[in-house]
Parts: structure tokens; C-alpha cells; sequence
């Protein structure tokens, strides 16, 4: 009867209320949490900034400036070319662009053709290891999709010298 309709109109509203409701908490807790991320992020700037200290964003940061530098970056790379012999990238479906930069900032002359190394020194290799599948998504800033897009282009720098990529079986 009209009971039942009244009750299950009511049961209706409070549903819809307690979505709402359950909104609004999160929107509240999303916006006390920014507070916080900002107001924390700006004390930990404040307080690297004072002691001098640099994290592992800034590191790369920083060497990614100073490696593209045009001033000093070309005089840094050639000076590292003669003292890098192989490059190891672990876990590279986790390596972000920024690091992929510096990687291949680093290795852009292991595969330039004629060498003016030395034959008595060994052949400079880039080894990656990484599977795609198991990608923490985001990690550091990782773009899983980038590995297969560097893959592609070690590849051609590779081909290109007539050294070939090799692939595990």
C-alpha cells in the first residue's frame, strides 16, 4: 500500500543522500591532503634548500641540465664517452623519460661507427633488462610504453652500424 511506496521513496532519498554524503567526505579528505602535500613539499624544499641536499629527482634533474647544456654538456659527454664502457639499465620498464634521456645522452656515441677508441678496449655495451608486463605504472614518473619506444630506437642507431639489437630468446 501507500506505506510501502512512502518507505521505499524514503529509502530512495537517504541512498541518494549517503552518495552524496560519501562524496562530499572525499572531496573533504582530498582537499585536507593537498593542503598537507603542499604545505609539506614546501618545508622539504625549504629544508634540502638549507643543508645543501639533493634527492634523486634533482639529481637527475640536474644532470639532465647539465648534460644538454650547450655551453658545457657536449665537453661532459665526451669526457664520459672516453670512461664508460657499458651501460646496465635494470628494471627499465620502471625508468622514466627524464632517465631515458640521460641514457641515451650517455650511450649516443657507443654506437656512432668509427670509433677513436682504442681496438685493445673492449666493445662498449648497453644491457636493459625490463618486461613491460610487469611495470609499476608511474613509478618515478615511468612510462612503460617508453621501453618499447627506446628498444625501437637503440635498434636503429644499432642497425644503422651494422651491429644489430639482440634479443633474448
Amino acid at each position: 500500500g501507500p506505506d510501502v511506496e512512502a518507505w521505499q521513496a524514503f529509502l530512495e532519498r537517504v541512498a541518494e543522500a549517503r552518495a552524496a554524503r560519501r562524496g562530499l567526505i572525499a572531496a573533504e579528505r582530498a582537499y585536507a591532503l593537498s593542503r598537507f602535500a603542499a604545505r609539506w613539499l614546501s618545508l622539504y624544499a625549504e629544508a634540502k634548500a638549507l643543508r645543501g641536499w639533493l634527492d634523486f629527482d634533482d639529481l637527475i634533474e640536474r644532470t639532465e641540465a647539465l648534460l644538454t647544456d650547450p655551453g658545457i654538456g657536449p665537453w661532459v659527454l665526451y669526457r664520459l664517452d672516453g670512461r664508460i664502457e657499458h651501460i646496465l639499465v635494470d628494471e627499465a620498464q620502471d625508468t622514466a623519460p627524464a632517465q631515458w634521456r640521460l641514457i641515451e645522452a650517455i650511450a649516443a656515441e657507443f654506437h656512432a661507427g668509427a670509433s677513436s677508441r682504442p681496438a685493445d678496449r673492449p666493445r662498449r655495451t648497453l644491457f636493459v633488462v625490463g618486461d613491460e608486463k610487469q611495470s609499476i605504472y608511474s613509478f618515478q614518473g615511468a612510462d612503460p610504453e617508453m621501453f618499447g619506444e627506446m628498444r625501437q630506437r637503440f635498434a636503429r642507431r644499432l642497425e644503422a652500424v651494422g651491429t644489430g639489437l639482440t634479443r633474448p630468446s
